[in-house]
């Protein structure tokens, strides 16, 4: 699994978020990561990128750790620009991830915009937009974890973000339930593991099925096969 955890640091999360749930779940996201391989970064965004921790392997408890402390490092800001959390966490799996690992986001915000001036909303729209479709044509699914300790979470454009990708949203305000959502994600992830492997499978039964069987072969190199007719008797 190569994982980004794109967290919403800007000062609307002061409510939103007054008891940095987001904070915690990054750190339990990476208590969960295996050691054998699996890679995780962590971009911190407000209306721009704040900081950025590139893709890690994770080989040991120090690995965790390091990520770990990357997080209580994290201050907040002003303005809020959802589409450069994402776009960036697309980019990042688009540039560092192992095509052998099945890519995740998880995106942590309140879900609202307030864009300095300079940017206007459609020009936040649009390279939403891009990030979305880069995400998926690239299947990398986005799961959204709205917090919403004071109610004014923006609960339709993180379905949207989840649901173009493949991913799922989510909405919590406490602790509490941040092992239910992350295990549901890690449960969901590995499910669609295991289906990309079957599916390779499979196109690599049906590629062996096109070689012709020579047994089966007659006179002239033509093919023929036997099929029952009514009555008991074969159509050669």
């Amino acid at each position: 699994m190569d994982a980004v955890l794109s967290v919403d640091v800007s000062t609307s999360m002061n409510d939103s978020d007054v008891n940095k749930v987001s904070f915690e779940a990054v750190k339990m996201f990476v208590d969960m990561a295996s050691v054998q391989g699996d890679k995780i970064g962590v971009v911190a965004y407000t209306d721009r990128i704040m900081r950025e921790k590139a893709l890690l392997n994770i080989k040991d408890a120090k690995d965790k750790q390091d990520i770990k402390a990357f997080i209580d490092q994290l201050n907040r800001g002003p303005y809020t620009d959802l589409a450069v959390g994402v776009d960036e966490a697309v980019k990042v799996l688009e540039n560092g991830a192992d095509p052998a690992h099945t890519p995740v986001v998880v995106l942590l915000t309140d879900g609202n915009n307030s864009a300095p001036s300079g940017r206007t909303q459609e020009q936040s729209d649009k390279e939403m937009s891009d990030a979305l479709a880069r995400a998926k044509a690239k299947g990398i699914p986005i799961y959204t974890i709205g917090l919403n300790a004071d109610g004014q979470l923006n609960k339709t454009v993180l379905e949207r973000i989840a649901g173009e990708t493949g991913g799922k949203s989510f909405v919590t305000s406490s602790a509490d339930d941040l092992p239910g959502i992350l295990s549901e994600i890690y449960a969901r992830h590995l499910k669609l593991k295991v289906l990309a492997a079957a599916r390779a499978g499979r196109e690599r039964r049906v590629s062996g099925r096109g070689r012709r069987n020579p047994e089966r072969q007659r006179e002239g190199g033509q093919h023929f096969d036997h099929v029952r007719v009514p009555g008991g008797g074969q159509a050669g």
